[in-house]
């Protein structure tokens, strides 16, 4: 029973992160390679659950180890507490995501995955990112 409990509170957690830019914009940034990108789909979450969708600069065609995606910045006027960045393949069957509260996040520097675990988190070991 105990051995049950340990394997449910466990679980993969993909190599990704976010990084909030000076200018106010996010990179997303990916350690994971996904081969044929169908939809690319992130929003900002505002503090009252409202979620505004996030521009991005150029969707590539497939994520490789290392690569960073460029987001736009929300509307001036949105207080946004969160961001979600999810990217699926062509089969709909592997995403690629990222969540991150803004609280979590300092300017210029990447946060990454974190897995959830019965007792706590722990980091997921990143790569080195372009961008």
């Amino acid at each position: 029973m105990v051995a049950l409990v340990l394997l449910s509170g466990c679980s993969v957690v993909q190599r990704t992160a976010i990084r909030l830019n000076d200018d106010g914009t996010l990179d997303f940034g990916s350690c994971e390679t996904l081969s044929s990108i169908s939809t690319v789909t992130a929003n900002y979450v505002a503090e009252s659950g409202e979620q505004f969708p996030i521009t991005v600069d150029e969707a590539p065609d497939s994520v490789l180890e290392g690569t960073v995606i460029h987001l736009g910045a929300p509307p001036a006027a949105v207080r946004w507490d969160s961001v979600s960045v999810d990217i699926s393949d062509d089969s709909e069957q592997f995403v690629l995501s990222g969540d991150s509260y803004r609280e979590d996040l300092t300017v210029g520097e990447w946060r990454w995955a974190q897995s959830g675990i019965f007792i706590g988190t722990v980091d997921v070991t990143g790569c080195d990112l372009d961008g």
